[in-house]
């Protein structure tokens, strides 16, 4: 068994040997149930760390996202079990057609052009109990996730693909560990004026912690990231009720402040998830402030 976990590992490290990393992906608005918490769950979502596909629930999702000026964005996704392990499959898009742009005097009040921008992903990740692997290593869960994507940004056409890995630890009934390795490998682009360039990867690292309340009405979670030499740190809250819940966070790197708020409806098998964000610095809110909604079923 602990050859077979060898041979899994060493085939996740190749792939990202062989294939590329943008760093855009990172920041991407995915759906509504990250967008509603911040993006707050390492020890928590399965989409923050593929180790947690172990206690998720089979579903198909589809979410709509209203992000800055007419930037739109849509995710499905897909997860069922595989092997006696849970696999998510989902593909995301984001499109513009009207992005400004303005002069470099500040007088320039009127845009000078327009320019188009796009993004499309896709990505598989599964999970894994290391305790069918090695001794003594029960409620430790491992997880990979694999993403390409392509995308063009003003003048740049850009294609990249990401290996996360990620790791969970069961401390007892109400307290989960999660850490995280994220965007392990480079990336290759191509200009419009033909130039094209490789850059260094932007590999991410990042540990949480979960909290359930005794009586389960509540979930505080907290998230620290060390990128690109920043420290980005995240928190969030959210309701466990039968129905109706409510979720708020909030992420901090440098300069950078947002506040994020949920509601969410739960209907038998059927869900749905309303978030919003909005920036802690007014000169940010001028851009909009980003929505997403998502309608998830079980099965």
């Amino acid at each position: 068994m602990i050859q077979k976990f060898l041979h899994i590992i060493f085939y996740i490290l190749l792939l990202s040997a062989v294939f590329s990393i943008g760093p855009k992906s990172v920041y991407v608005i995915q759906n509504a149930a990250l967008l509603s918490t911040s993006s707050t769950g390492i020890a928590k979502n399965h989409y923050l760390n593929p180790a947690n596909l172990r206690n998720q629930s089979n579903y198909i999702s589809f979410s709509n996202s209203n992000l800055i000026y007419d930037l739109k964005g849509q995710k499905f996704s897909f997860v069922s079990s595989l092997s006696n392990n849970n696999f998510l499959f989902s593909f995301e898009s984001m499109k513009s057609t009207n992005i400004p742009i303005y002069g470099n005097s500040s007088s320039d009040e009127s845009s000078e052009g327009y320019f188009d921008s796009y993004w499309y992903a896709c990505e598989f990740g599964q999970n894994f109990s290391l305790n069918n692997f090695f001794k003594n290593a029960k409620d430790f869960s491992f997880g990979f996730k694999i993403r390409g994507s392509i995308y063009k940004l003003f003048t740049t056409k850009e294609s990249d693909y990401s290996i996360n890995l990620g790791f969970i630890k069961k401390i007892n009934k109400q307290i989960n560990l999660g850490f995280v390795v994220n965007n392990i490998g480079m990336k290759n682009g191509r200009s419009l004026y033909n130039q094209n360039f490789t850059l260094d990867s932007f590999e991410e690292f990042g540990i949480g912690i979960s909290y359930l309340s005794p009586n389960d009405t509540f979930s505080i979670l907290s998230d620290f990231y060390f990128r690109d030499d920043a420290l980005v740190y995240k928190l969030a809250v959210k309701t466990n009720f039968s129905m109706f819940n409510f979720s708020i966070g909030t992420t901090q790197i440098d300069s950078y402040k947002d506040f994020c708020y949920g509601l969410s409806i739960n209907l038998n098998n059927l869900e749905i998830i309303y978030g919003y964000l909005v920036y802690g610095d007014d000169e940010q809110n001028t851009l909009g402030s980003p929505t997403s909604i998502q309608f998830s079923a079980k099965f």
